[in-house]
């Protein structure tokens, strides 16, 4: 439930990443959904095109290795998740290395970069399962 309410605190000027290997989490495309009622860009990432994840989805990112039914959670396809968000944070940091800098050396900067590449507490960290 808390990423139900995440979602939907979220406006235009944010973006929401689902990931969900299958496409099928419940849980991950319901937050999905709200988030894109909210005006938030949505991105998913996942292994199954056609998968209901997608309805929600302003882009799609597919990735991972095709799992057998005993195969359960991969590691490959977690690392493969893995990949995707870590080029997504390098492409942003590219984009606005000044503003990255400026982060890092804790200078406050207040711009979407700044909302886009800040980290919550551990407590607040939200990693739905496939």
């Amino acid at each position: 439930h808390f990423m139900y309410m995440q979602a939907s605190l979220l406006t235009k000027k944010d973006v929401a990443i689902g990931l969900s290997h299958s496409g099928y989490s419940q849980e991950t495309t319901h937050t999905m959904k709200i988030a894109k009622e909210n005006g938030a860009k949505t991105i998913a990432i996942t292994h199954s095109l056609r998968s209901p994840i997608t309805e929600y989805a302003d882009l799609v990112l597919v990735n991972g290795n095709k799992q057998g039914k005993l195969q359960g959670d991969s590691i490959g396809t977690k690392i493969a998740q893995l990949f995707v968000l870590d080029l997504i944070y390098a492409l942003l940091v590219q984009a606005s290395q000044e503003s990255a800098v400026k982060i890092k050396n804790g200078n406050n900067v207040n711009n979407s970069f700044q909302r886009a590449c800040a980290m919550p507490p551990a407590s607040q960290l939200i990693i739905p399962k496939a």
